[in-house]
């Protein structure tokens, strides 16, 4: 029985690891750039934007997947290039690249408000709504504090992710290379809670 909550700063090193076990095969191919993948994807969330992550967690509360959101693309761009891009060029310097990839992409969203989403699930959690119910609780989260969309950037088309964010309602935004695309979806109040 798996059960969805608010992040809170014991679940770090537990997001980490999740990161690093779903990251992409060609990421596990390469230590230095596993090694990365928490870096990239978690370690700004989890310090500068906590409020924007929840979390499903097992019977014994341990975290088995999580939604993380940035609402702050300019502090994301800035905090990054400080604090957390050193740490990634030390550990994999091509892995630089993914950040100012995803920078770019978030930064053509001609809304003002340029927020994007990371969401994982530890295989043992996939395919039992957690996905789902993860994206509603922040998508009322969002709605709540004036977030008018929510949106994933550089989704491969040919990725199961991307059937699931189409099925959530998520739309093409924008057309990328190599067979990305950048989903957006209007946020919304939860029904029943």
């Amino acid at each position: 029985m798996f059960t969805i909550r608010k992040y809170k700063p014991r679940d770090r090193e537990q997001l980490r690891y999740i990161a690093k076990e779903t990251a992409w095969e060609s990421y596990k191919k390469n230590e230095g750039m596993l090694e990365t993948v928490p870096v990239l994807y978690n370690d700004y969330f989890t310090k500068y934007e906590s409020d924007n992550i929840f979390v499903a967690v097992d019977e014994k509360d341990i975290p088995v997947g999580y939604v993380i959101c940035s609402t702050d693309f300019e502090q994301f761009v800035r905090m990054n290039k400080e604090e957390f891009l050193p740490q990634v060029r030390k550990l994999h310097r091509p892995a630089v690249m993914q950040f100012y990839s995803i920078a770019s992409i978030i930064k053509k969203i001609k809304y003002s408000q340029k927020i994007h989403l990371h969401i994982d699930l530890l295989p043992q959690a996939q395919h039992q709504g957690l996905g789902t119910q993860l994206l509603d609780v922040l998508s009322d989260h969002l709605y709540k504090n004036g977030y008018k969309y929510m949106a994933v950037c550089g989704v491969s088309k040919n990725a199961g992710s991307y059937i699931f964010y189409k099925k959530y309602g998520f739309q093409i935004y924008r057309n990328h290379s190599f067979g990305r695309a950048t989903l957006l979806v209007q946020t919304k109040e939860k029904k029943n809670g």
